[in-house]
């Protein structure tokens, strides 16, 4: 059989003629129409469409529509529909549902990733969209958490039960999915003074499988000499994190993964922004880097050369606050584990696409 897919806990097949009373169960479950009709869709209606996509099949790659079965262990618990909208364009269109019992596992997102990845490199797609009702937040939290971009809304353009909703439309586009795919990934940790950045980047590059480079602050220095440059105000300081900013995107340029670690604060005069500008197309891992306030003091102090009290007179300063792909607790062994976990999922990152929205409203 042609099409299909495998992730690392889903199996993804065409439907066929055996499937279509799971899809009659799927579609008539309330979760999935709620957000799309009054009541649920009529048998002889979802039959003749699934019969249809069937044919359409025959269209594959230029045009058409195909519908995969997704199962976990061999129980069928969802489905996922890409077709055609416009072939002069290669503008297509994808649709999804599951059973409810099997939400919040992560399967939705592996499944969709893996069939916008199949449908770029198997079919003559240039665009893939999503339309969702708007008031569905969690089919919007899955579009961005794949790699879609909020392209707009369309106000009250549709009606359930009698009460307008807007649409909100999300898309990715081949070229945003080959630029992502090639590029080097980039584990930006973030966090205080003697949270445990410099550590966790070497224990990272120890344990991750595939080279990490390690662009750190204090070869720049070096260069500069850094006791004539430590002043933060001066121009060869502030040329010093633009060289490490711009040496982490020519790495991830050319395949290169890279780590860099630092403390961004509110007041710094070339910080976040400049790197969030930068980066913001790029597969960016942003980690906060976190210990309990106990461990930080004990860690400075038996550190001895830095200011007791420093990291923590900087806590209320780092930026961002809040926006992040991951936050880690040092303290703990797990944290390694969870960055090395989050790096398989890379569509997963958009820390950085958030920051850059915020920059540039």
């Amino acid at each position: 059989m042609e099409n299909i897919i495998t992730t690392k806990r889903l199996l993804v097949t065409p439907m066929n003629e055996n499937d279509i009373d799971f899809i009659v169960m799927l579609d008539t479950q309330y979760e999935t129409y709620k957000y799309e009709t009054d009541n649920a869709p009529a048998y002889d209606k979802i039959t003749k469409n699934c019969n249809e996509t069937i044919q359409r099949m025959q269209l594959l790659p230029d045009n058409g529509s195909i519908r995969w079965i997704v199962r976990k262990d061999d129980v069928m618990i969802g489905e996922i529909r890409l077709w055609c909208e416009y072939d002069k364009t290669h503008d297509w269109e994808i649709g999804y549902g599951f059973l409810k019992e099997y939400w919040g596992h992560g399967y939705a997102s592996e499944a969709v990733r893996a069939v916008i990845q199949y449908g770029f490199e198997h079919f003559n797609i240039n665009r893939i969209a999503a339309y969702l009702n708007a008031a569905n937040n969690r089919s919007a939290a899955l579009c961005e958490r794949v790699g879609m971009v909020r392209e707009g809304r369309l106000r009250e353009n549709r009606m359930v039960n009698g009460i307008y909703y807007d649409t909100d439309c999300f898309s990715i586009l081949k070229r945003e999915y080959n630029s992502f795919k090639q590029k080097g990934k980039i584990i930006i940790l973030n966090g205080v003074s003697s949270s445990g950045k410099s550590t966790l980047a070497r224990t990272l590059q120890d344990k991750l499988p595939e080279a990490f480079f390690v662009i750190a602050g204090d070869p720049f220095m070096e260069m500069l000499g850094r006791p004539k440059y430590v002043d933060t105000s001066s121009e060869a300081y502030i040329q010093f994190y633009t060289a490490t900013y711009h040496t982490t995107k020519a790495f991830s340029d050319i395949g290169m993964n890279t780590i860099i670690d630092g403390v961004w604060l509110k007041e710094d005069k070339i910080g976040l922004k400049e790197l969030v500008e930068l980066l913001h197309d790029y597969p960016v891992l942003f980690v906060h880097v976190t210990c309990p306030l106990e461990e930080l003091r004990r860690r400075e102090k038996e550190r001895g050369d830095r200011d007791i009290g420093q990291g923590e007179g900087q806590l209320a300063e780092l930026n961002p606050q809040d926006t992040y792909d991951i936050t880690v607790d040092t303290s703990k062994d797990e944290c390694v584990d969870m960055i090395i976990e989050a790096l398989n999922y890379p569509e997963k990152f958009t820390a950085f696409k958030s920051l850059w929205q915020q920059c540039t409203n």
